[in-house]
């Protein structure tokens, strides 16, 4: 999404990267062997002194997601961007990246790590990690249950498919509908939307835990007018070589509106015959003549 940013240690030192990106909050993931470089010219930090080895980032009352939420909520309201780094930029800054958008999209942890994969697919939160954002992502759906009365089965669908919440007539309880999709902001419709037009199919629309196979309609097949045991035939357009052309069966003429027939040596026109050639007359003189010589 627009104003987020994921890195290494690298790109946390570039000052021209976070100048440029208009960065002015960033979430450091591995404060106990990265400094904090450019507080001194005014970005402010969040600071996590999480080892490479760390086995728990998040806590189960979620204060560390609260905490994570707000620091970059508020850069986002005040049109500023947020930059997440750790020292390898692939598993701890991704887990706060996960954290943040299943908590403001009400996502399901596959959906999210789906469009982070399309953004980066080097982003590979190790397993402990993972394992806490599964539990993460039940203590949230709880409690949008309780906060919203969101039904449970509308929720789990909604959180694992790729609909706008506009367009998604799966929800159809009678409960505050407004209030549910006012929280989730327009942002969800942008970054759904993002994905949809990155798949070269319709399978998105369809449930990511449960596949559900696509009806293809009939291949139609391209049948040509000459193939067909019909009385419309081809037509022969005039031309220069016209008379070069040998008729085919059932060939219709365009000028004359003709028809040749299949023995291809009787021509029948609907208008008069043509008077014979030169050519021919000559040779019908030949004949009378020999027939009319004595002997």
């Amino acid at each position: 999404m627009d104003g987020l940013f994921l890195g290494d240690a690298t790109i946390a030192q570039d000052v021209e990267f976070l100048v440029s990106s208009k960065i002015t909050r960033v979430i450091n993931c591995a404060g106990n062997t990265l400094r904090n470089c450019w507080d001194r010219i005014g970005i402010r930090y969040l600071t996590y002194r999480w080892a490479k080895n760390e086995r728990y980032i998040f806590d189960d009352e979620d204060k560390v997601l609260d905490q994570i939420y707000g620091f970059i909520a508020g850069a986002f309201s005040e049109g500023e961007s947020v930059l997440v780094h750790s020292y390898d930029g692939r598993s701890r800054c991704a887990a706060v990246a996960c954290a943040f958008f299943m908590k403001k999209y009400s996502w399901s942890l596959k959906k999210t790590m789906t469009f982070m994969h399309l953004k980066n697919e080097e982003l590979r939160p190790l397993p402990h990690f993972v394992k806490q954002l599964k539990a993460m992502e039940r203590r949230i759906c709880k409690r949008l249950l309780s906060v919203y009365k969101v039904p449970k089965k509308e929720l789990e669908l909604r959180a694992n498919m790729w609909q706008t919440p506009e367009t998604n007539d799966i929800i159809r309880s009678p409960y505050n509908r407004n209030v549910f999709v006012e929280h989730l902001g327009s942002d969800d419709t942008i970054l759904v939307n993002t994905y949809l037009n990155s798949q070269p199919t319709m399978d998105s629309y369809f449930d990511l835990g449960h596949q559900t196979e696509v009806k293809r309609k009939k291949d139609v097949k391209l049948t040509w007018l000459d193939l067909k045991n019909s009385k419309i035939g081809i037509e022969r357009p005039p031309s220069a070589s016209y008379n070069s052309l040998k008729p085919g069966k059932n060939w219709s003429d365009v000028s004359t509106r003709s028809h040749i027939s299949t023995d291809r040596s009787i021509v029948r026109k609907t208008s008069e015959k043509p008077a014979p050639s030169t050519s021919t007359l000559a040779e019908r003189k030949k004949i009378q003549a020999r027939a009319a010589s004595p002997g």
